[in-house]
């Protein structure tokens, strides 16, 4: 059957301008008719992308008996490899020796100058300097406070002069103040006495700034022309002195 170029490399499965090429090799035959080329397939020829030997017709096989269908068969399970177990040979233990502990070295202590501060006993003692006819060492520590207000300051308006009377009144006033449980507090802004001050004034009631400033006060109101009894803060031989100036 005649066909036209296109029709022909449809057929075939390959592009028109091949179909010249097939011409030439004889495996298409060519015909002109009223003006037209006309073509024929003369011999088998392979569809494109088919290997002549895939484009050959396949024998006609006779089937073999038909065979019994197969069941499935549930897959094996696979083996797990496990590890060998190393057995490790038992650790020896080293009989115990006990260790002899030496007694270790007590921390040297650094040498100070001075010991614990106690304000109460410093004061007491200081009360005890102080010789009135009896012995500060004898108060029993209940009344201590009580015999040091009462009957050594009225042995001390008789006996002693006004500035020992104002440094006794000055030393029972912090040992109240240490009952209370506000020695060491600036009475003026709140602050606390540094300890150095205390060893060196054991009654003082203002801090170093306090004190600056009420005697600044004090000198102003000197120059000033209007004197009144000031009290200063003096150390002398390592004991509490307070001066009194009219």
């Amino acid at each position: 059957m005649w066909m036209t170029r296109e029709e022909i490399s449809a057929t075939l499965g390959i592009v028109p301008n091949s179909v010249r090429g097939k011409v030439q090799k004889g495996q298409i035959e060519r015909k002109v008719e009223d003006g037209k080329n006309l073509y024929r397939i003369v011999s088998a020829v392979p569809k494109r992308g088919i290997s002549p030997e895939e484009h050959e017709p396949a024998p006609v096989e006779t089937g073999p008996a038909p065979q019994e269908e197969s069941r499935p068969t549930s897959p094996e399970p696979t083996p797990v490899l496990t590890a060998p177990r190393i057995e490790r040979a038992p650790e020896v233990v080293p009989a115990f020796r006990p260790v002899e502990r030496r007694p270790e070295p007590e921390p040297k202590r650094q040498p100070t100058e001075k010991g614990a501060f106690n304000p109460k006993q410093v004061l007491l003692d200081l009360l005890a300097s102080m010789k009135v006819g009896r012995s500060i060492d004898a108060i029993e520590k209940g009344d201590e406070i009580d015999l040091a207000t009462g009957e050594i300051s009225r042995d001390l308006d008789a006996k002693i002069s006004m500035r020992k009377h104002r440094q006794l009144k000055e030393i029972e006033d912090a040992l109240e103040r240490i009952k209370l449980g506000e020695y060491g507090e600036c009475e003026d802004c709140g602050e606390p006495i540094p300890e150095q001050r205390l060893r060196l004034f054991p009654a003082a009631r203002l801090c170093v700034r306090c004190q600056e400033e009420l005697d600044q006060y004090e000198k102003l109101r000197e120059s000033q022309g209007v004197r009144g009894g000031t009290w200063r803060e003096e150390p002398s031989e390592g004991t509490y002195v307070r001066t009194f100036e009219d």
